[in-house]
């Protein structure tokens, strides 16, 4: 009896391993984030297609309120803050944790859309930072 369970204890140990690992590679792995999130890191990305992008996915969805935008917050109709107050009470741990992923995506969006939009060709492409660098010398001579 004492053999059968010597050799069973491997096997054991080696299938709690598995499943550990397992569980372990669900919790880290993360939700996939949108395209527009990589969009934004990609120096050649047209700026048109990317803040499309980004409007097609926030369609129909309860957008972040930045901070700035508090006044957009006060222009919400009634209907509409409730539905804000009802979709972050129904909001689980994780899902709540995925929208401050998305949140923080959200503004780092909005600030690159600020930031890039004086080096936006008419056809989207945008002005890399050689070309920037370029007219910025030109312009000092």
């Amino acid at each position: 009896m004492q053999k059968i369970n010597k050799m069973k204890q491997p096997f054991i140990f080696m299938w709690i391993c598995v499943l550990m690992c397992g569980s372990i590679r669900s919790i880290a792995q993360e939700k996939a984030l949108p395209s527009w999130v990589a969009m934004i890191d990609n120096p050649k990305v047209n700026y048109f297609v990317a803040v499309q992008t980004f409007s097609d996915y926030w369609k129909g969805k309860i957008k972040p309120i930045e901070e700035m935008d508090i006044k957009d917050l006060e222009a919400l109709t009634a209907e509409e803050k409730a539905a804000r107050k009802t979709f972050f009470e129904n909001l689980t741990q994780t899902e709540r944790a995925e929208f401050d992923i998305l949140q923080y995506h959200y503004k780092r969006f909005k600030q690159w859309k600020k930031d890039v939009l004086p080096f936006v060709q008419e056809d989207g492409r945008i002005l890399s930072n050689e070309e920037r660098m370029a007219i910025w010398e030109q312009q000092q001579k």
